[in-house]
């Protein structure tokens, strides 16, 4: 959940660059903090493939629901590519769970 919010964020900063007041400061903390936590994800027990499933989950589903300024057929052609890329992360990732031997899961 928290490399879903940091991926929402990661997409923010690149399409609002110009916003910020120091975005290269704010991307170089958030870059850093994903390092920390794939880090702390070599830890027993934790699961990096979770953390990255979760980071590009969380910028996907900000590229569906997020409005991006520009035309209208851009804000919705990048949403409709984001809807598109979710479905596609949750069905290969359902086929890669299901292919590996969870069968009994089920």
């Amino acid at each position: 959940m928290v490399m879903g919010l940091l991926g929402v964020y990661l997409v923010d900063i690149i399409v609002n660059w110009r916003y910020f007041v120091y975005p290269k400061a704010q991307l170089s903390y958030l870059l850093g903090l994903v390092l920390v936590v794939l880090g702390v994800g070599l830890l027993p027990y934790l699961d990096n493939f979770a953390h990255i499933g979760g980071m590009l989950g969380g910028m996907l589903a900000s590229m569906a629901v997020l409005p991006f300024g520009g035309s209208r057929a851009r804000e919705v052609g990048v949403n409709l590519l984001g809807w598109f890329l979710i479905l596609v992360l949750y069905c290969s990732a359902f086929f890669i769970f299901y292919a590996s031997g969870y069968r009994s899961l089920l």
